[in-house]
């Protein structure tokens, strides 16, 4: 078998030489003119290049895969992955680095909280002593008798402001002050009569002695009503700190409201101001409070006076 070496000595170029020693094909290298004549006839070189030829897509298929290349079709062979080793290693997040990240916001937020408490202008509210509510009063109860200040010495005042010709809020009050009186009569031991419930009409000029006494006829027998001229109201108003305002309306209309505030104020047996509560409790929760109040007003005058009106 003549070899491939003494065949390009005679017909081969170098270019030949060397396709012929990679396995390329006969007709392929004829065909581009690296084969001379006479070439053709050597049976050897043909063989040769064609057992080449079929064992060259086994050797591509053994061959790292490729990747498709930029526009022209070409392909460009991809980089192994860096072996685990050459990987830089990241810092795990620990317990303790989050705990130092926590206690760093945590200074920040005090920081600035302790800034804005320094702009903040600091207002300084000393109280001593009772509010100022209440005082001298003279007017007219539900069957006509003039009552003053000095007719409730010795009992308890349990005094609300409204109109009866209130819709919906001073009907559930009163209802809610005689369901009150029944529960310090009956459960926290409360003298009947010991506390007197005084309703007072911010609407002279609709409420008159005979709508006031019919209006109360619905709840607690122990209420009073009191009512009196516009200038006598609004003083006592004042004394209690009582806001009330009436919408605009004609001479010939009636049919009007008068905003007020919702308070119950209890007064100790010398008409001075003892506590005050809001819409917000209950019967039982106001009953608690005004029995504590009693019975802390009581207990300073000594325990044979408590005797008297505690059972």
């Amino acid at each position: 078998m003549r070899s491939c070496r003494a065949a390009s000595a005679r017909n081969l170029t170098s270019a030949g030489f060397r396709a012929c020693r990679q396995g390329a094909s006969a007709t392929r290298l004829y065909a581009s003119g690296i084969i001379r004549d006479g070439c053709c006839k050597d049976n050897s070189l043909i063989s040769t290049a064609t057992r080449s030829l079929k064992a060259l897509p086994r050797r591509r298929a053994e061959e790292p895969s490729s990747t498709p290349g930029a526009a022209g079709g070409s392909n460009t062979r991809t980089s192994p992955p860096p072996p685990p080793e050459a990987r830089p290693p990241q810092a795990p997040i620990t317990w303790k680095s989050a705990l130092l990240a926590l206690g760093a916001c945590g200074v920040v937020l005090a920081y600035f909280e302790f800034e804005k408490a320094k702009r903040k202008p600091r207002i300084e509210i000393a109280v001593a002593g009772t509010p100022s509510i209440g005082g001298p009063f003279t007017l007219v109860d539900q069957d006509g008798h003039v009552v003053t200040n000095h007719t409730f010495r010795g009992r308890y005042m349990l005094v609300y402001f409204g109109f009866t010709f209130c819709p919906d809020i001073c009907p559930a009050e009163l209802a809610k002050v005689t369901k009150t009186l029944k529960i310090l009569e009956e459960e926290e031991g409360i003298t009947p009569g010991l506390v007197v419930p005084v309703f007072i009409s911010v609407d002279p000029y609709r409420d008159t002695v005979g709508k006031i006494r019919s209006y109360l006829k619905d709840f607690h027998p122990s209420f009073v009503g009191l009512t009196g001229t516009p200038q006598q109201v609004e003083s006592m108003a004042r004394s209690f700190r009582v806001y009330s305002s009436t919408s605009q309306h004609s001479e010939e209309d009636e049919d009007y409201l008068v905003d007020h505030s919702i308070f119950l104020y209890l007064m100790d047996k010398e008409g001075s101001f003892l506590s005050h509560h809001g819409s917000q409790y209950d019967a039982h929760a106001l009953a608690q409070r005004i029995a504590t109040d009693v019975r802390s007003k009581l207990k300073e005058r000594g325990s044979n006076f408590v005797a008297t009106f505690i059972h």
